[in-house]
C-alpha cells in the first residue's frame, strides 16, 4: 500500500512539474521582471517596517 501511495505521489509530482514548466514557458520577460520587482518592493518595505505584512 505504501508503494502504491508513493507511486501516486510521484506521478502527481511529475504532473505538477510539467504544469509549472508549461506556465513558465508561456511567461515573457516582462512578467518575470514584474514578479521580481514586486518581491523586491515587499522585501524593502518589510525591512523598513517590521510590522509590514504583504496582503497578497
Amino acid at each position: 500500500m505504501a508503494t502504491e501511495n508513493e507511486g501516486k505521489l510521484s506521478t502527481k509530482n511529475e504532473i505538477d512539474i510539467e504544469n509549472v514548466k508549461t506556465v513558465l514557458s508561456r511567461m515573457i520577460d516582462e512578467d518575470i521582471q514584474n514578479i521580481f520587482d514586486r518581491a523586491f518592493e515587499d522585501f524593502q518595505r518589510s525591512k523598513l517596517d517590521p510590522n509590514y505584512e504583504n496582503k497578497d
